[in-house]
């Protein structure tokens, strides 16, 4: 893939974090090409760690979200890399880091169901003002999954045994 000078020249990190959001909290398509400038720089680096080491303070936690969830679907590690970054976030990270993580609507952190249910309840009791979005994103993955929250309780009833 050939780059133009002018894409060579920037710096995508810093374009990507300078992104605008619409109402809806999507940023425009221009960031597509921001996202393969960067991948194409900088093949296999950790790019959760990179935008937040970059990120100044004041740059909202949703834009680095926003930017990531788009960055789960162009890296050429089929996105393992960044996955587990972000559940490691969820499952030590700071405040900071947690809200990123939760911020996304197309990634659902934590594959496996039953471990997204067990790092959602510590993450409730280490910062309760994210027990609504937890349950949200349960109740979008329950509805998406097909499990019912009765096969649900049944499989954990079973488990006990």
């Amino acid at each position: 893939m050939a780059f133009s000078h002018a894409q060579q020249s920037i710096d995508p990190v810093t374009a990507l974090l300078g992104i605008e959001l619409d109402a809806h909290g999507n940023p425009d398509d221009s960031v597509f090409d921001l996202v393969e400038t960067l991948i194409a720089q900088r093949p296999f680096e950790n790019y959760a760690d990179m935008l937040w080491q970059a990120a100044d303070d004041d740059i909202p936690l949703r834009r680095i979200a926003a930017v990531l969830e788009i960055l789960l679907g162009y890296t050429p590690d089929h996105s393992t890399g960044l996955r587990q970054t972000l559940e490691l976030w969820l499952q030590a990270g700071d405040e900071k880091h947690v809200a990123i993580a939760l911020a996304m609507d197309e990634f659902f952190p934590l594959m496996e169901y039953e471990k997204m249910l067990k790092v959602f309840r510590q993450i409730s009791k280490r910062f309760p003002s994210f027990r609504s979005r937890c349950r949200a994103i349960e109740a979008v993955r329950k509805k998406e999954s097909g499990i019912s929250p009765l096969a649900h309780g049944w499989k954990k009833l079973c488990s006990r045994f």
